[in-house]
């Protein structure tokens, strides 16, 4: 009878045979090993896996993944080298079966807070948010420095970039510059200055003073029929000097082209009188006549009308712009009117007056339109009797006559056809030669053939 063996858990199971001994490796529950002469054959869940004896020879191993571990086998078939590994990432936890995934806050506790004391042997960078430096090297003493505000005591700067130091604005040179101030000097600016070109010892001092100080108080003093009012920067000065009377002001002038002076007596001469002039009309300008005798004359024969006369060869157009213009028509009605005169709306709406007709148009003065009078807006028209002050006015709701009646609905005719119809005639068996006589009694016409009374 055959040997049997179950396999509560999975592993490396032995199983000892006749004199020699088998080891599977078995990852699989429940299963039965039942040995029968020289082989040994496992029963996997119904699977049949059948592995030789002792006096056989393994052809190949191989790791099977599960529970979290897996593995790989260098030279399986020969002389094999088994390597554990596992396929869980980070913080690992078991359960006496398998091994999982640790999970935070649940297996274990998150570190927080400041870390104290000597680390030693930490190589490692701690970042600025956590109070480190976030560097793993540094230099100098004291704290770390931080991105916003830090205070720094009597640092050393290399090729630093900066656009403001304590509220002065830096403004960085295209390749470079140098500004030197020599030990135990003072650079003081009083208001906006500026050095441009080379400039070298005191020269450049003397340069960059008056540069500096160019809104210094200025005093100005009374001088010979000179006399001075106000303060700084708003003086008055007036001359109390009579022009060529005063030696001073005499001394004042100076001869010219053409021109003598005699500064003691204050007589000039024009030493190169009587030059001829001349003159060029220009636009709208002409000049005729020779020196000295000029007439200058606008001729109004371009760009402007003179006040009287001239013709206007174009438009009277308003901004230039929108389209609007009075002008002569673009149409002419053959009425005698050639063409008349147009008012021209900025979208081409044209009103033209004609030999006494006025004709409206659609856009581009191609379409006849209605005359529209709004008079909702107070426009009427008026057919008026200016002597008397009385007419005829029409409106979009009615035409009221000069005797102040208003007909306000279309007259659709009535009255009689025939005289019979009239409410004092009264018509009975007419026949030729009748006619009609009135009779008081009834207040009515009636037919008769006969005359009754009067004189004949």
């Amino acid at each position: 009878m055959p040997d049997v063996v179950t396999i509560e858990n999975s592993g490396i199971v032995t199983v000892i045979h006749a004199v020699e001994t088998v080891t599977v490796i078995y990852d699989s529950t429940g299963a039965t090993i039942v040995d029968d002469a020289s082989i040994v054959t496992i029963l996997e869940n119904s699977e049949i896996v059948t592995v030789i004896d002792g006096t056989s020879t393994v052809t190949t191993v191989s790791v099977v993944s599960a529970n979290g571990f897996a593995g790989s086998v260098a030279n399986e078939t020969t002389a094999p080298e088994i390597t554990i590994s596992t396929t869980v990432s980070g913080i690992i936890k078991g359960d006496g079966t398998a091994i999982s995934a640790a999970t935070a806050g649940t297996d274990y506790v998150i570190p927080s807070g400041n870390i104290t004391g000597t680390a030693a042997g930490l190589s490692a960078t701690l970042a600025v948010a956590s109070g480190g430096t976030g560097v793993i090297t540094s230099t100098g003493s004291g704290a770390g420095v931080h991105a916003t505000s830090p205070t720094l005591v009597t640092p050393i700067l290399g090729a630093a970039t900066a656009t403001s130091v304590n509220k002065l604005t830096l403004t960085q040179p295209a390749t470079g510059a140098t500004l030197t101030i020599a030990n135990g000097a003072t650079l003081t600016a009083s208001a906006t200055a500026s050095v441009s070109g080379t400039n070298t010892g005191d020269n450049a001092v003397n340069s960059l003073y008056s540069s500096l100080v160019s809104d210094k108080t200025v005093v100005l003093t009374n001088g010979t029929g000179i006399s001075i009012t106000g303060t700084y920067p708003n003086f008055t000065i007036n001359s109390s000097i009579t022009q060529y009377a005063d030696t001073d002001a005499r001394k004042s002038l100076s001869a010219g082209t053409g021109i003598s002076y005699d500064d003691t007596t204050g007589i000039i001469t024009n030493d190169d009188p009587d030059q001829t002039v001349s003159l060029t009309g220009g636009t709208d300008i002409s000049v005729s006549g020779t020196y000295p005798d000029f007439t200058i004359d606008f001729d109004g024969s371009t760009s402007y009308l003179p006040l009287a006369g001239g013709t206007l060869t174009g438009n009277i157009v308003f901004d230039g712009t929108s389209g609007q213009y009075i002008g002569k028509g673009t149409f002419d009605t053959a009425r005698s009117g050639n063409y008349g005169i147009s008012i021209v709306c900025s979208v081409g709406y044209e009103f033209n007056w004609q030999a006494g007709w006025l004709v409206t148009t659609e856009q581009a003065s191609a379409t006849p339109r209605p005359l529209y009078l709004d008079s909702l807006a107070g426009t009427t028209l008026r057919a008026w009797d200016s002597s008397k002050s009385t007419g005829t006015e029409v409106d979009h709701l009615g035409i009221t006559f000069a005797d102040s009646t208003v007909q306000t609905t279309a007259y659709t005719g009535g009255g009689a056809n025939v005289l019979d119809d009239l409410t004092d005639v009264t018509i009975s068996s007419v026949a030729d030669g009748e006619f009609l006589s009135y009779s008081s009694a009834v207040n009515q016409w009636i037919n008769s053939d006969r005359f009754d009374g009067g004189n004949f």
